[in-house]
């Protein structure tokens, strides 16, 4: 198979590149910074469409032209492979999303077997944060704002209900500390955490890897910082990302493990 690369990131091209050098019978003939200049390799035409599959990437426009060649006139074979599960607020599809829906699901069950109060709260807040991350549903109902070099921008702004997105949490985690001071969480995570080894390591990496994230999204004073990073600021500001939420989640069972090892049941969460 004679291969013609055609991407507009370099180090796109390069990891292509690399990933179809481990294949036997496969060789990169050409590469080209956009379709409109890649000459197909040979007799007949497979085109693969991967990665993000968004409207700006033109898939309409390319089925329909498909569809227009008379008959016998090219050999043409199109293959599209793609994910767009779980979009994060620039509309680029992240892995965080497994973090996410698994802290959730842990605090959920920890919830359902005797610490009631402290894992419904955790549940919450693996929901906002998951909400957060699809820029509050922006992702989902609302056209983008635009084309940004990484893809369609998203804005939580066009949302008739983006008001109403924070006094709702703000409600939400008052209703939720109410709940765990009547429980008693307060008062025995202090104990817990004055006699055995605590969380703390799991939550200074969490909040370190937060931080970094966000300076290297640009949410953080960067003058320092090459402006020229690129696709590698994005790859690691997405791994940073996920790597905040692997530690959440590390802390999470950690801090459960501790409850259930040192605390029975009825003393957190009943009472909620």
């Amino acid at each position: 198979m004679k291969v013609v690369i055609a991407d507009d990131e370099p180090l796109a091209r390069e990891r292509l590149r690399s990933l179809l050098a481990e294949h036997a019978g496969v060789e990169v003939v050409a590469e080209a910074d956009n379709g409109l200049t890649a000459a197909p390799p040979g007799d007949g035409l497979r085109l693969l469409m991967f990665g993000r599959i968004f409207a700006y990437k033109g898939l309409t426009t390319l089925l329909r032209a498909e569809s227009l060649l008379p008959e016998g006139l090219a050999d043409v074979r199109i293959t599209i492979a793609g994910q767009t599960l779980f979009y994060s607020g620039d509309g680029r599809p992240t892995a965080d999303s497994i973090a996410l829906m698994a802290g959730a699901g842990l605090a959920w069950w920890f919830a359902r077997t005797g610490h009631a109060a402290l894992g419904y709260t955790a549940v919450m807040v693996w929901l906002v944060l998951a909400a957060r991350e699809l820029s509050w549903g922006a992702t989902l109902w609302a056209a983008p704002l635009g084309m940004g070099w990484s893809g369609p921008i998203y804005s939580s702004s066009v949302l008739w209900y983006k008001p109403f997105v924070y006094p709702a949490i703000g409600a939400v985690l008052v209703v939720a500390g109410v709940a765990l001071v009547r429980s008693g969480a307060p008062s025995m995570l202090y104990k817990l955490a004055r006699s055995t080894p605590f969380v703390w390591v799991e939550l200074m990496l969490a909040a370190a890897a937060a931080i970094a994230a966000s300076y290297f999204e640009g949410q953080l004073p960067r003058d320092a910082a090459d402006p020229g990073l690129g696709t590698v600021a994005l790859v690691l500001e997405e791994w940073l990302e996920c790597a905040a939420y692997g530690a959440l989640l590390a802390a999470q069972w950690h801090l459960f493990s501790l409850l259930r090892l040192h605390a029975r049941p009825q003393d957190c969460g009943h009472g909620a």
